[in-house]
């Protein structure tokens, strides 16, 4: 996918052509930009994914790690965010005691990301944020931008439900992350414009905060059911929320499609992992539309935009929004509903040598 780079520099705005990303920045009188002197051999960059329980986040990081050295030659050192956002703090903290050239963060807090922006600034370190936004703009960021599939994730949701249960009313189940507001801004409240827009007499009947966590999210959706067994769109806003939604819908005999047309609900997911896509290729189960988050575009982004930093040639303290997109996949869609399709997703995006077919039964 085409992108566009929009630079605004007084008062001109200046059109590129890039590939995968687009880069919208805003100049100001006060830049700083640094240049290495370093052998690419002796470049460390530090990384904090947010979790690494995450397969989206593990496969981030394995590429950044090799396309970082493949590249630039340049190393990349990764210590996991755990979802906690002291861990956030504590690892930049280590990583500035540590003198590494480069710092990529990402972390669920503005005001977090802002103490950890003005550390590494502190010490003329290059830190790039990723995903959600700090309050204070003054770094470079990666900005993945998901409101418009997970709009498409909710209307289609609900026109396939129509299609396959017509008479049925539609009422939603969502587990997503409370505590994170820009996750809400860019999952759960477009997909509920989505659902509504295809059906305005939807109801969101439950909405809880699952923390990331598979485990929770298979506990929440088992008290979701026994309060509102009439649930029939259940979406989780990322794998480990829709993997266990869906594992707690079939201890409870749900989760099922035939042929795939599901049967009591259909579930939703937000990543494309390796587990998702098992799933959703798989004509028996109820799980059949996400959006494919790019582990690999994603991190690629990342070490570009450092490089940018450390060779002088984008300011280390200014706010330019470098922005990827993620990728509608539906079982019902004529491109992405093809096994064929995942598997080539899985391996250029998630470095998966997964036979998806063998996996769902279909040789």
């Amino acid at each position: 996918m085409n992108g566009m780079m929009k630079m605004v520099m007084a008062g001109v705005v200046i059109f590129a052509l890039m590939s995968s990303v687009a880069y919208v920045e805003a100049k100001d009188s006060a830049q700083t930009y640094i240049k290495t002197d370093k052998s690419p051999k002796d470049i460390v960059i530090g990384m904090i994914p947010i979790t690494l329980e995450a397969g989206y986040h593990r496969a981030e990081a394995k590429n950044a790690i090799a396309y970082a050295k493949e590249k630039y030659g340049v190393t990349v050192i990764v210590t996991d965010g755990e979802h906690v956002n002291q861990k956030a703090v504590v690892g930049v903290e280590n990583f500035l005691s540590k003198s590494v050239d480069g710092i990529l963060l990402h972390a669920g807090d503005g005001n977090i990301l802002d103490a950890c922006i003005r550390k590494a600034h502190a010490r003329k370190v290059p830190i790039l944020t990723f995903y959600n936004e700090p309050y204070v703009k003054i770094a470079p960021h990666i900005q993945v931008q998901e409101s418009k599939t997970s709009y498409q994730m909710g209307a289609e949701a609900v026109r396939k439900w129509k299609e396959f249960h017509p008479g049925k009313p539609i009422r939603v189940g969502i587990i997503e992350y409370l505590n994170i507001e820009h996750v809400q801004k860019m999952r759960s409240r477009p997909f509920i414009k989505g659902v509504m827009a295809a059906d305005p007499g939807a109801e969101i009947v439950a909405l809880e905060d699952g923390e990331g966590s598979t485990e929770r999210a298979m506990a929440i959706m088992r008290n979701m059911i026994r309060s509102h067994p009439e649930i029939n769109i259940v979406y989780g806003t990322n794998a480990n929320h829709a993997m266990g939604a869906l594992a707690a819908l079939e201890t409870l005999g749900r989760g099922k499609a035939v042929n795939g047309i599901p049967q009591t609900e259909i579930v939703i997911g937000t990543d494309a992992n390796v587990e998702e896509l098992i799933k959703l290729y798989d004509p028996k189960s109820s799980f059949k539309i996400t959006q494919g988050q790019k582990a690999v575009t994603n991190s690629v982004a990342k070490i570009d935009t450092m490089m940018k930093m450390l060779n002088g040639e984008m300011p280390i303290n200014q706010w330019i929004e470098v922005e990827t997109f993620n990728e509608f996949i539906s079982y019902w869609d004529e491109k992405t509903g093809k096994a064929e399709w995942g598997q080539k997703w899985l391996k250029e995006q998630f470095l998966s040598d997964t036979d998806l077919a063998k996996e769902v039964g279909l040789k």
